[in-house]
């Protein structure tokens, strides 16, 4: 028999996920195909110095010298996607410091739009 469960109430269980997301200790980016961030989770927005970067684009985040070859990988994942390894770059905090981050990025489609997330870890 099924027990009752908070999980059963789609507005309850979204709002669990969302405050999953706000607690875990690495940065959250949802980023659509445009490379607008369309979601950030606490530690992403903490790690580069904003209080948020919902509607922030996504090369903002990259150090200057880095967002010409970032705009070309974000281009080819956008044509051929792939979950992708861990990688270690440096990111671009509000202050201007670069900052060291390992990155994680995925794909998926969610209702027929594609979305990159990226997971951030602060190093």
């Amino acid at each position: 028999m099924r027990a009752s469960s908070v999980w059963t109430h789609p507005i309850t269980r979204a709002r669990l996920l969302e405050e999953a997301l706000e607690t875990v200790s690495d940065g959250v980016l949802v980023v659509d195909c445009n490379g607008l961030i369309q979601y950030a989770n606490r530690s992403a927005c903490e790690g580069f110095g904003w209080r948020s970067l919902d509607g922030t684009y996504l090369a903002d985040l990259v150090p200057l010298d880095k967002r010409h070859k970032h705009q070309g990988g974000f281009e080819g994942f956008l044509r051929s996607p792939a979950a992708q390894s861990p990688t270690k770059v440096n990111g671009l905090h509000r202050s201007g410091d670069e900052v060291p981050i390992e990155v994680q990025v995925n794909y998926s489609r969610v209702d027929g739009e594609f979305v990159v997330t990226a997971y951030i870890r602060f190093l």
